[in-house]
């Protein structure tokens, strides 16, 4: 099952008043200060809440990244944007599956989280809109491993996480790849298979960086299941 996307176009950009849009300018300029990479780009925002079996999401292209992470950076930032303005934007994320029965973890370091390990995924941008979520963590996967298209063999969507408090509706997927962990090993050092044992509570005894909290989440609902 794929899960389509669908524009709607709205008349102006998404606007919260004035109070909260300040704090979360300060919020995004201390990004900037601290990651000169960051840039303000067009996200998606959900405009109908989201099921874990929802056929289709919709969303407006009305909404940057720094009111994202501007809000974010502050723990409380569900306590004084008012309710009415509150925000999701649409992302995804994916437990991905090597030939040889491999699940991957990486090293990331771009963005308003600190150094860590995680799953693959991201936002879906305004950029360039794919038909459905599956398209996009496919695409972003291929991109990630620095490998064409078709080295993703299937996409399965297997979950939906409501994350108000990263201001983000997360689709959950499992990708499989066409190639072994070795031929991924051979190219790059920023991916690590799950290990045997291994889960969210156990995450320090083996690895050094700590984990992404949007991946233990997703990890903490679905590994189980995706393991079996």
């Amino acid at each position: 099952m794929s899960t389509p996307i669908h524009v709607e176009e709205t008349e102006a950009r998404f606007q919260l008043s004035d109070a909260p849009d300040l704090r979360i300018e300060d919020g995004w300029k201390a990004l900037q200060a601290k990651d000169a990479r960051v840039f303000n780009g067009t996200l998606l925002r959900v405009l109908h809440p989201v099921t874990p079996d929802a056929p289709a999401v919709t969303v407006a292209a009305d909404i940057g990244y720094r009111e994202v992470v501007g809000a974010r950076s502050y723990p409380d930032f569900l306590d004084w944007i008012p309710a009415t303005e509150q925000f999701q934007v649409l992302s995804a994320i994916a437990f991905v599956e090597t030939s040889d029965g491999v699940f991957l973890l990486r090293d990331r370091s771009t963005g308003d989280w600190e150094r860590s390990i995680e799953l693959a995924g991201g936002f879906i941008t305004a950029k360039d809109v794919p038909s459905t979520v599956e398209e996009y963590i496919a695409s972003r996967v291929a991109d990630d491993l620095g490998k064409p298209p078709e080295t993703v063999a299937s996409v399965v969507r297997i979950g939906h996480i409501d994350f108000k408090s990263i201001c983000e509706s997360m689709f959950v997927c499992k990708v499989t790849l066409t190639i072994p962990f070795a031929e991924i090993q051979q190219h790059s050092i920023q991916f690590f298979p799950i290990p045997d044992g291994y889960t969210p509570a156990t995450h320090g005894q083996f690895f050094s960086l700590p984990l992404h909290m949007p991946s233990q989440v997703v990890l903490e609902q679905y590994l189980t299941t995706v393991l079996q």
